[in-house]
């Protein structure tokens, strides 16, 4: 189990299968014993990385009713804004109607999709950040959208996650989330079989 101290808020973290844990006084750093083999592992803030296996971020929203419980409604959209960290392709699932499986999956590439570049990659240096002007496009707010495929629905829910980069850094954060949504007053119609 693990406390979140600026939300308030647990969660568990599976990384990491260990016998015990102290925060070591000569360095301040969290360490740790593993369970099989007997090594102690430092905590090592400067790096993303878990002994140099990426350590990627998913998040999952709770299951979303701007109606109601079962009431139905059109989600045409969902539109992300967060913060750029890293290098990365952000996926993300959508599943709908309380169902335990994901129905269709979007991918966004950042750099890619905008033609951003990190501070330096220009040619001339630093071309991408002095003279070169803004726009919408290349403005470097992390934000996108996503066109839902499946609309008419009682409830949709999002998994967030960020895929392997070469060189793996914070990635990302997510700030909001907002659905663009079209409330009807009628409850979702269920399928013959499921009525009694």
């Amino acid at each position: 189990m693990v406390y979140d101290f600026y939300y308030g808020k647990w969660s568990t973290f599976t990384n990491h299968s260990g016998q015990g844990a102290v925060i070591w006084k000569a360095t301040d750093n969290y360490m740790y014993l593993r369970t099989s083999g007997g090594f102690v592992y430092e905590e090592d803030s400067s790096k993303y990385t878990d002994v140099d296996a990426q350590v990627n971020l998913k998040l999952t929203t709770a299951w979303i009713k701007p109606s109601s419980v079962q009431g139905l409604q059109r989600v045409r959209r969902a539109l992300v804004l967060g913060d750029y960290k890293s290098n990365h392709v952000l996926q993300a699932r959508v599943a709908y109607n309380f169902e335990q499986f994901y129905n269709e999956k979007h991918t966004f590439d950042f750099r890619t999709a905008t033609g951003q570049n990190e501070y330096g990659d220009g040619n001339p240096y630093g071309s991408e950040y002095y003279g070169s002007g803004t726009n919408r496009l290349g403005s470097g707010v992390y934000q996108f959208s996503m066109h839902l495929a499946r609309q008419k629905v009682n409830s949709v829910r999002f998994e967030l996650s960020d895929t392997v980069s070469s060189d793996p850094g914070e990635a990302y954060s997510i700030a909001n989330l907002m659905l663009e949504v079209g409330l009807m007053n009628t409850p979702s119609s269920l399928p013959q079989q499921k009525m009694v």
